[in-house]
């Protein structure tokens, strides 16, 4: 999945980008609130909650409101849950991320998501957040999430361990 990620990103010749997962669901409006948070905050990254589905359903997200939040309150909340976001859910000013190398990490089997969403969050001084569960993740019989081996699963382990180089001091 990262190295498929990768060549989309490079590819890439927008202002931003976004990499969904092709089985999950979007609201209507997703791109249209993602870009009007990050536009009126002025930041290079909106983020989004989610919601799991169960095989596609609808769903009907809650109006939410977009937070300008500063990047320490950011990686505190993610860090507690408090604030819920996927990678798919994650708009990001294309010129940003190449500044920052903002890439999956194909050495990362599981979790290689979870790393960029941290990775970006601690480039970003600060971004914008809306609780509006604006992406639909389906979790389906036999997906990563629920199929991974351990041996899978502890790569994950070992490329967060990394990650306390690209934290802010």
């Amino acid at each position: 999945v990262a190295a498929a990620r990768n060549t989309g990103l490079a590819a890439a010749r927008g202002k931003n980008h976004i990499c969904v997962d092709p089985d999950d669901v979007l609201h209507p409006r997703f791109l249209e609130r993602l870009l009007a948070c990050q536009r009126n905050g002025g930041v290079p990254i909106a983020l989004c909650n989610y919601r799991m589905l169960r095989d596609g359903r609808e769903w009907r997200p809650r109006r939410g409101h977009c937070q300008i939040l500063e990047r320490e309150e950011v990686l505190l909340r993610f860090l507690k849950r408090s604030i819920r976001v996927v990678s798919p859910a994650i708009l990001v000013d294309s010129e940003f991320a190449r500044r920052n190398s903002l890439t999956y990490s194909q050495s990362i089997s599981f979790g290689e998501d979870v790393h960029y969403i941290w990775r970006a969050i601690a480039a970003s001084p600060s971004l914008t957040y809306t609780d509006a569960a604006l992406y639909g993740y389906v979790r389906r019989q036999g997906s990563t999430m629920s199929a991974s081996s351990i041996a899978k699963v502890l790569t994950g382990y070992h490329g967060l361990r990394e990650l306390p180089e690209a934290m802010p001091p």
